[in-house]
């Protein structure tokens, strides 16, 4: 009897890796097709290998605003806000836990392009994780990219370091695609 509940334990792990690759395959489809499209360019991608080529930031300047790529920005829903204009969509981008670097961005719609928006997103939200349960890859042309340093002080030997850095991108969306939302992991927690 022990041996049939480690074999099940066991496949449920592996049902759950199985779905959770699953859904990263389905992620990298719908982001390679809007970048296709658009010949958008990704910047500090969420995978792992991604941080063996991030480029200095003036060469992402220069594609995003010089060149006018538009931005194919992987990364969920932090907040959206009402404006004298429209609404500005607040985006946070997951980083590896390794990376030193975290990346916001701010990007506007107007009223009849947050309507359409609108009818896409859940009205309500649960749970402590819940600014990672609306996800996607959002199409942006970018206005400002700038960067700051958050920096760290060590009260015991006096040092200030940097902490991490922040990078703030403000633009237009241009278009989007949500992900399925996952149910496992903390982001599933309610």
């Amino acid at each position: 009897m022990v041996f049939f509940f480690l074999f099940s334990c066991e496949t449920a792990t592996e049902k759950r890796d199985q779905d959770r690759l699953a859904a990263s395959a389905r992620k990298n489809e719908v982001t390679r097709r809007l970048m296709s499209h658009y010949k958008a360019v990704a910047i500090f991608d969420s995978s792992e290998s991604s941080l063996d080529e991030v480029q200095y930031t003036y060469v992402y300047q220069r594609m995003l605003i010089n060149e006018k790529a538009p931005l194919a920005f992987q990364g969920y829903i932090d907040d959206i806000i009402q404006s004298d204009s429209g609404y500005i969509l607040k985006l946070g981008q997951s980083l590896p836990l390794l990376s030193y670097r975290h990346v916001i961005a701010e990007v506007t719609l107007t009223n009849d392009e947050f309507a359409a928006f609108e009818s896409k997103i859940p009205s309500t939200t649960k749970g402590f994780f819940y600014v990672m349960n609306v996800s996607g890859c959002f199409i942006v042309r970018v206005d400002s990219f700038r960067t700051a340093s958050i920096l760290e002080h060590d009260s015991e030997t006096g040092d200030v370091y940097v902490e991490e850095d922040v990078v703030k991108i403000s633009g237009r969306l241009i278009d989007y695609q949500l992900y399925e939302k996952e149910q496992s992991g903390m982001i599933g927690l309610r």
